[in-house]
């Protein structure tokens, strides 16, 4: 099963950007799989990339920061 490995640690650099302080994980397929995509540390990311008229159905803070970070 699909599944996140490490807790999300961002720094909120301002203008919308964040730096992700410890590097982060998401693992594909079934246990055991092997398939690991991994964020390095120090990436830079505006999270949810989303036009200002959506923001009330997908915030760009919230429950959907970690596949943010992924994709």
């Amino acid at each position: 099963m699909s599944t996140f490995k490490d807790p999300l640690i961002l720094e909120d650099v301002g203008d919308g950007t964040f730096i992700l302080k410890k590097s982060f994980s998401y693992s594909l397929g079934e246990i055991g799989s092997d398939i690991t995509i991994v964020v390095p540390e120090n990436f830079r990311t505006d999270l949810a990339s989303i036009p200002g008229i959506v923001n009330w159905l997908v915030p760009k803070l919230g429950k959907y920061n970690k596949g943010a970070v992924v994709h």
